[in-house]
């Protein structure tokens, strides 16, 4: 049986408090400046109070408020690191490409075919786990919540994934956004199940 509720904004009031407390680690680290900015704008949402009263009867009795925007938290924090891959992206092939140059005026044929092989790998694995479009974050961490909702409250529940979203980016998302970040996880799954040719052990 759960404890008597707290008022969600306390929470989230609360949370911010202990970020503010230590302005040194918030002006070194931008991951701690992202994660104020989108505890006020949660603060601030008119659904924020609605939102976890509907899923606290919804959760397993042992997901705290604390616990919920923890775990929203750290997915945009994730996000954020996928956007800087992103963002780094074309500068690390850039590189990867004037080594090759270079190794191949002075006629290192193995460096050649290594800087070769480190690049398409680096390109597959970014496409693999991003995608090609700068979007990518954003749906990956629509998919995300949609799964982890999935799990532990049987539905994927699209309109609490786009409210979320907003608030996680302080932009305007759409449940046709939310929908097809789902179905292309989907389509990422059969496609790894067509890929995967082992046998079940």
């Amino acid at each position: 049986m759960r404890s008597p509720a707290t008022p969600f904004r306390s929470e989230l009031a609360a949370f911010r408090a202990r970020l503010k407390a230590f302005p040194a680690l918030v002006q070194a680290d931008p991951r701690h400046q992202i994660t104020i900015d989108l505890l006020n704008r949660w603060l601030a949402h008119p659904e924020a109070e609605a939102i976890w009263t509907r899923l606290r009867e919804k959760l397993p009795s042992d997901v705290s408020a604390g616990a919920f925007a923890y775990g929203v938290v750290q997915r945009r924090l994730l996000a954020e690191k996928f956007s800087l891959i992103i963002r780094e992206a074309p500068g690390l092939e850039a590189k990867g490409k004037v080594r090759t140059k270079r190794h191949s005026a002075q006629r290192k044929y193995a460096q050649v075919a290594s800087e070769n092989a480190l690049l398409d790998d680096f390109v597959k694995q970014r496409e693999r786990l991003l995608g090609r479009q700068k979007s990518a974050p954003h749906s990956r961490f629509m998919r995300e919540l949609g799964e982890k909702f999935r799990e532990l409250c049987d539905q994927p529940l699209d309109d609490v994934v786009r409210v979320l979203t907003e608030i996680a980016f302080g932009e305007g998302v759409s449940l046709d956004a939310v929908r097809g970040a789902q179905r292309a996880k989907t389509r990422e799954g059969r496609r790894s199940k067509r890929r995967d040719t082992r046998p079940l052990k």
